[in-house]
Order: C-alpha cells, then structure tokens, then sequence
C-alpha cells in the first residue's frame, strides 16, 4: 500500500513510520524539514509547509497514495465558543490559540465523496515527549521526596492515557485495515486511571517508597494550583477499536512506565523543574502535617 503521511518526524509518527515500514507499505513523508525521518527507515520525503498543500498537488500525484495519514491537526479561523486551550495561548500566534479538534472532525466529515477514519487519541507518553508528562514527578520521586501533594479533586480526576509505540500501532492499524473506513475510534487504554493512581504507579516503575497526600485546593502551595475544571473527567470508551480492529496494546503499562522513566531521566528538560523554593512551599506544609 502507498501511504502518504503528513508530518510524522516527531514524537508519535516515527513509531508509526517504523511500524508500517516493517509491514511493508511504501512510505512518503511530507514535512517541513525541522526534523528529519529517521534514517533507519526508507521513506520518500517531501519538504513543505501544510498551510501550503495545493503548491504540491504534482508530487502528490506522483506518489499516487492509496491512503493519507494527517498527523497534524488542522484549525478553522471562524468558529466560536470552541478552542478550549485559547484562554492559554500567549497569543494568536501559539499554537494553543486555533487549537480545535472538534473542527477538524467537521472537515474531514463534510466531503461525502472522501473516504476517513478519524482517530482521537488519548494523553500520549512515552521517549521523545516534549511535554515530559511524567517528569514534574518523576523528579520528586528520584529527588527522595518524601510525599507528593494532589489537590482533592486532581487526585480523583481520570484521564485517558495511551504508550506512544501502542498509540502508533493503533494507528498503523487503522490506516491499513478497510474495515476502518467512515468510523470513528478512541485510542487509549482499557483502563483509565485517576491522577491519584497514576503516580501511584510511576512511583512503583521508579523505585519511590513516598506516598501520596490529597489536600482540599485551598491548602495547596500556590505553584501547584491550576485553573483546570477537574470535575470533568477525561476518559474514552476504547472498545470499538479492539472490538472491530482487533487492536491490543502489545507494551504493558508496566513496561511503558519503565521505557519512559529511562527516557526521561536521560533526557530532562532544557528548564528544570521544580525549583528549590517549590521544594521549601512543599516542605512547610509537609511540615505542617507533620510528614518527613
């Protein structure tokens, strides 16, 4: 099968690169050239900027792909009471600010005539995260902390989350299979685990014996509070993927924890973090209740 990817030289489309090469399939990437594929894979290239398709209608039809992979999500300027990350953006120029997926679903389901699979993955971790979702604490743990404090409400709070190699196979797998044309499917673990549980079990990969302390929001250091909503959760119901599919994670979560922790601790952030004065908030109030 020709496959033509768009984007795919960051954190998720390597893994499904590597995965629908192995298989087999002729693979072309176009991307800007800020990071280039991996050059253990033999991939077509084509450099070019998304916001500039049409210009590239002619290599397109070289390729002849029997399937478009967009890993990239688009944005639709005019819609309203959307965008749930803009109030975030430091300006119309972040990326948070057009940041809607709800509008790219309405694009691709708008033509009749084209044929999609819409995939919505989960929160995505794993080597070459540049969010670091695990690093906040995975510090704390290998800085010996003694307790990690939650917000009540956090601590019970849910979220999909998915291993970027099994997100990638999820992946590769609807784009080969035809059963997945015109569905729609949620990618992410059986199993969502509340935020409480979830650094339980990085605790348990990383070798930490601290425990975990859940504090009413008001009580919390200022540096760990948010304005996020945590009376919503975010977790999907995945069973149609592996119900029509057949897909199943082949990394266990465990495995994953570990793969991830090694990564993050061999590659921390550019600006560490937390700094020792949140360490000194932290420790007041552990203090307080005395905990040491």
């Amino acid at each position: 099968m020709r496959i033509l990817i768009i984007g795919g030289t960051r954190f998720i489309g390597p893994y499904v690169v590597q995965r629908l090469a192995n298989e087999g399939h002729d693979i072309t990437i176009f991307h800007r050239g800020e990071t280039e594929a991996d050059s253990r894979v033999r991939v077509q290239e084509i450099h070019g900027d998304r916001r500039e398709l049409s210009s590239f209608v002619a290599e397109f039809k070289t390729v002849k792909p029997d399937v478009v992979l967009d890993m990239i999500a688009y944005t639709e300027e005019d819609a309203r009471n959307l965008y749930p990350h803009r109030a975030h953006a430091k300006g119309q120029d972040d990326f948070a600010y057009n940041y809607e997926k709800i509008l790219v679903e309405r694009v691709v389901m708008s033509d009749a005539a084209l044929p999609f699979t819409i995939l919505r993955l989960p929160a995505v971790y794993g080597p070459n995260d540049s969010q670091h979702r695990l690093f906040g604490y995975l510090k704390r743990m290998d800085d010996r902390r003694p307790a990690i404090l939650l917000e009540e409400e956090q601590s019970r709070w849910r979220w999909t989350r998915g291993y970027v190699q099994n997100v990638a196979d999820a992946i590769a797998l609807a784009v080969t299979d035809n059963r997945a044309m015109n569905r729609i499917y949620n990618v992410g673990e059986p199993e969502a685990l509340s935020e409480s549980d979830w650094v339980h079990a990085i605790g348990h990969a990383a070798g930490w014996d601290g425990r975990i302390v859940v504090l009413p929001k008001d009580s919390m250091p200022a540096h760990m509070t948010t304005n996020a909503d945590y009376s919503h959760h975010l977790f999907t119901d995945t069973n149609r993927i592996r119900a029509e599919l057949g897909f199943n994670e082949q990394v266990s979560r465990q495995e994953s924890l570990h793969k991830t922790i090694d990564w993050e601790r061999a590659n921390p952030p550019a600006e560490p973090f937390p700094a020792e004065s949140e360490y000194a908030a932290e420790d007041a109030i552990l203090a307080k209740l005395k905990i040491d």
